[in-house]
Order: C-alpha cells, then sequence, then structure tokens
C-alpha cells in the first residue's frame, strides 16, 4: 500500500473487509433470528442483556491482536522482513499468554458481571449459561482475530473476508443444528459461534502457512524485552481503549435492564444491528490503519496525510447513506426480531425506531470516530486513542448516573451520539498534533533531499 492512488488502494482494501464485516453481521442477525424466533423474546432479551459484557471481553481480546498487528504492518512496509518476524513470533508468545488469563477471567467473573448488570431473575439462568459457553470458545475468537489482524497486515483483506464466508455459514448451519434441532437453546448459540470460529482459524493458519516471507525459526521466537515492551505499549492502550469504552456501554446496559421488557427488547434489537451499521467505519478505519502502517515504516508521510483525507470523504458519504437506509427500512428491521405478544411488539418496535432515528442523524460522528482514531493508531499513538475510550466511558456513565436522573429513557437514546462527541473531541486534538509533526518531517525530507 505504498504506490498507487490512495483512494484506490484504501477502498480496495476496505471492500472485502466492508463485505467480511456484512457478512458477520448478517450470521450475527440470523443468529439473533434464529434464538428469537425460536425461542421468543425473552431469550433475545438474555442474550442482549449479556451483549456488552461479551463484547468486552472480545474487544479486549482485538485490541491485543490490532496493537501487534500494528509492528508487523510498520515492518512490513519497511521491508524489514527480519524484525517482522521477530515482532510476529513474539506476538505469539504474548497472544498465547493473554488468552489463557483472558479466558480465565472472563469464566471466572461471569456471576459477578451478571450481578453488576442487574440481570432479572427470569432471564439469568439463560443468560449465565450463555456468556458460560461463549467463553468457552474465546481461545479461538482471539486466533481468528489475530490471524485476521496478521493478514490484514500484509495488504491482504481477501483471505480474511473467504474465511468470514466460511465460518458464518458455518455458524448459521450450526444454529439451526443445535437451536430449532436439538434444541439446546441459547448455549447452542454459544457452541455453534466457537465451532465456527476454530474453522475460520484453520482457513487463516493454511493461508498464512503459505507466505514464503513469514517463515518462522527457532530463533525469531528468542527472548526480547525491548520488542515485547514495544509490542505492549501499542496494543495495551488499544485494548484499554476498547475495555472503556466496553465499560461506559454496560454502565449502561445496566440501567436499561432496569426498565421493562420492551425496553430492554428493543435496547437489544438496536445494538444487535450496531454491528451492521457501522461496518464500513470500521472496514475504512481497518484499511486506513494498515495504509498509515505501511506508510509510515516507508517514511512516505506525504500518503500518510493524503490517506486520511480521501478516507474521512468516502466514510461521511458512506454514513449518509445507511443514515437514509435505517430511516426508511428501520420499521421493518425491528419488526424482524421481535416476536410475541402484539402489545408488547408494538411497544418495543416504537422504542426501537425512536433509537434508530438518533443513531441515524449522528452517524456521521460515528464514522469520524472510527476514521480519525484508527488513523493515530496506525501511527503508532495508540494511547491518544486509548484517551478518546476514557471520553466515551465518561460521557455514557454520565449519562447512565446523571443525566438520566432528568431526562430518563432520553437519556439512554441520546447516551451513544453524546459519547461519539466526546471521543471524537479527544481525537481530533491528536489529529492535528500529528498533522503539524508529518508536515515538519516532510519538510525536512524536501530540505534534505
Amino acid at each position: 500500500m505504498t504506490s498507487g492512488h490512495p483512494l484506490r488502494l484504501l477502498f480496495l482494501f476496505a471492500l472485502p473487509v466492508m463485505m467480511g464485516n456484512m457478512f458477520h453481521q448478517f450470521y450475527m442477525l440470523t443468529d439473533t433470528l434464529i434464538v428469537s424466533r425460536t425461542l421468543g423474546v425473552q431469550a433475545l432479551a438474555a442474550m442482549g442483556g449479556t451483549d456488552w459484557y461479551t463484547f468486552l471481553v472480545i474487544s479486549v481480546a482485538q485490541g491485543l491482536t490490532q496493537g501487534f498487528s500494528i509492528q508487523i504492518a510498520q515492518d512490513f512496509g519497511a521491508e524489514n522482513y527480519h524484525h517482522m518476524r521477530h515482532s510476529l513470533a513474539r506476538s505469539l508468545v504474548l497472544g498465547l499468554l493473554a488468552t489463557i488469563l483472558l479466558t480465565t477471567i472472563a469464566i471466572g467473573t461471569i456471576p459477578m458481571m451478571l450481578d453488576f448488570l442487574q440481570a432479572s431473575s427470569e432471564l439469568r439462568p439463560m443468560a449465565q449459561g450463555y456468556v458460560f459457553w461463549f467463553f468457552i470458545g474465546l481461545p479461538a475468537i482471539m486466533t481468528l482475530s489475530f490471524t485476521n489482524a496478521t493478514l490484514r497486515a500484509f495488504g491482504n483483506s481477501k483471505t480474511p473476508l473467504i474465511t468470514m464466508l466460511i465460518s458464518a455459514s458455518c455458524n448459521i448451519a450450526l444454529d439451526l443444528l443445535f437451536v430449532r434441532v436439538l434444541g439446546y437453546g441459547v448455549e447452542g448459540a454459544a457452541i455453534a459461534t466457537g465451532i465456527a470460529q476454530v474453522i475460520g482459524t484453520l482457513f487463516n493458519l493454511y493461508a498464512l502457512s503459505k507466505l514464503p516471507f513469514i517463515r518462522l525459526a527457532a530463533e525469531d521466537f528468542r527472548t526480547d524485552w525491548n520488542l515485547d515492551w514495544r509490542l505492549l505499549r501499542l496494543s495495551v492502550p488499544v485494548m484499554m481503549q476498547n475495555l472503556l469504552i466496553t465499560i461506559g456501554g454496560m454502565a449502561i446496559q445496566r440501567v436499561v435492564n432496569t426498565y421493562p421488557l420492551t425496553h430492554v427488547a428493543a435496547y437489544s434489537c438496536m445494538n444487535k444491528l450496531f454491528g451492521a451499521i457501522e461496518l464500513a467505519a470500521m472496514a475504512y478505519g481497518y484499511a486506513l490503519m494498515t495504509f498509515v502502517s505501511q506508510n509510515y515504516g516507508a517514511k512516505k508521510y506525504d500518503r500518510v496525510l493524503s490517506g486520511i483525507r480521501w478516507c474521512l470523504l468516502i466514510g461521511v458519504l458512506t454514513s449518509g447513506l445507511i443514515s437514509l437506509l435505517l430511516m426508511t427500512a428501520g420499521h421493518w428491521i425491528a419488526l424482524a426480531f421481535l416476536k410475541g405478544d402484539a402489545t408488547i411488539v408494538q411497544e418495543a418496535e416504537q422504542i426501537t425506531m425512536g433509537l434508530f432515528k438518533v443513531i441515524a442523524l449522528y452517524m456521521p460522528i460515528l464514522y469520524a470516530l472510527h476514521i480519525v482514531r484508527a488513523w493515530l493508531q496506525g501511527l503508532g499513538r495508540t494511547f491518544t486513542a486509548m484517551l478518546s475510550g476514557m471520553g466515551e466511558v465518561l460521557v455514557r456513565a454520565t449519562c447512565a448516573f446523571v443525566v438520566i436522573q432528568y431526562w430518563g429513557w432520553d437519556a439512554i437514546v441520546y447516551s451513544e451520539p453524546l459519547a461519539w462527541l466526546g471521543a471524537d473531541l479527544v481525537l481530533f486534538y491528536g489529529f492535528f498534533k500529528m498533522r503539524h509533526r508529518l508536515r515538519q518531517s516532510i519538510h525536512a525530507q524536501v530540505v534534505v533531499s
């Protein structure tokens, strides 16, 4: 990605990621539909009530793997293959240790987290069974995330797309088998996810084994405390950023769970759709982070600046199209998830549409957040990205525990766009600061030449 027009490279890289995310969201929506249509609104609320909890653990895993991939991409862009292999090997070691620790903590804290989320006694047994089996599959989820991030660091976004198609198709088939045919309940959906992640991981490992420049030797795994520290400096802030964002979401979820079933189901419906809403933003973020990492490693600072300009342009245009779709088709989307008593469904649908309208209105803020954050991460400025996560959690906590006393349910409705705005304020400060430094570096290169 160090040569060619940035817009073309970013779009061609983002397109497979977008399609993969789209299929991922399709399978998640299908997973939710299978559960809700088979087991009812209570099962949907039980799964949805733990969304932020499962996302917390997954986001920590993804944050670590994303941070590792930044160093790998910078080495690849600089064509320093020897150091790249060393970085990859040490990332594997650190990732293995993190996986063991994270899985142990996740399973051990299930009762405590359900207490924090104030899961109702009616929904708690289903929620506890679901998250337990979901976390049993956490090693596969983390390995899949790491292999996907490594492939993208090399500029390969097509293989993760194929992997997603394979794993998502398997997941849907296994959902139908475990939930509908065998009657395993919500636990069956979690087991299906774990098995599908294993299948996807095996495909990624096969693809990586075919790359000649990453043949790892025993010496690549040698202990290097400076490199380990560099990898942790890149990955831990990304992990903390994701953790902070999720903690803020859990604070909101905790309050939502005290509302009637209609509100919990509506919020769960919005959360399930949210991944589809931001899938293009995530794709642009992955594309820009790889683009920036490789060009920064190659010292092509002018391309680093050009990349974010083009990415922001296509991000704003895309967010407008998604907002339009959400406003026009939101009614039918909401009804697809809600099944049961007609009165409950009607009330839940109205609440869901209120959430959809606010999200659609502030969509450009969300897309700018993803793009600017990815740009800074690609430059290795993961600490600033972490500070943006602190901004999000502060806003969400304020909405959940202070503003709700005055606004009621509206504090929940507006908590997301307000959190995005808080994060953007931090990120844009970091953006302008780094832009100034890059311009100075470009000027220095011109003077030297």
